[in-house]
């Protein structure tokens, strides 16, 4: 089973738009774990085969000691949504962050030229019961009703 790390982007829409390459990359059922910031960290709950999820920004406890502990770690794939030296340092069999194109295109798209995907790869969303309680706690009959406003 493959060992997958995302980083995941800061901003809530990138994030969003990223969910379709952490889907691509665990489409053999491998393991993830995620690192992101308290804000995008909900959106990944509920993802398969997650073991962890390391929030980092002004909520963790200690991003010295998470940086340290994924130091440690080898990854067969890493999903870089965040850019940075410190998602360079880490070791894994496979990198795959997004790259300016030769022309501009949608993010999806980016995340499938980044992955050798055929075609853009759609955001997924995994909803666990809490995120289904709290939408039901704002909209009694929301059954059949999702919204999303990732960005403008």
């Amino acid at each position: 089973m493959a060992s997958v790390l995302f980083l995941a982007p800061d901003d809530l829409g990138e994030a969003v738009l990223a969910t379709g390459a952490l889907a691509y990359a665990l489409r053999d059922e491998g393991r993830v774990s995620v690192v992101a910031s308290a804000d995008v960290a909900p959106l990944f709950r509920a993802v398969p085969g997650r073991t962890r999820t390391h929030v980092i920004g002004a909520a963790a406890a200690d991003p010295v000691l998470v940086w340290a502990r994924l130091l440690a770690q080898r990854f067969d794939t890493l999903l870089d949504g965040r850019g940075g030296l410190l998602g360079s340092m880490l070791s894994a069999a496979r990198r795959v962050s997004l790259r300016p194109g030769p022309m501009i295109r949608h993010r999806v798209e980016d995340w499938a030229a980044a992955l050798d995907a055929e075609q853009p790869l759609a955001p997924t969303i995994w909803l666990d019961e809490r995120a289904r309680q709290a939408a039901a706690g704002v909209v009694p009959d929301a059954a059949r009703l999702l919204l999303l406003a990732p960005g403008g």
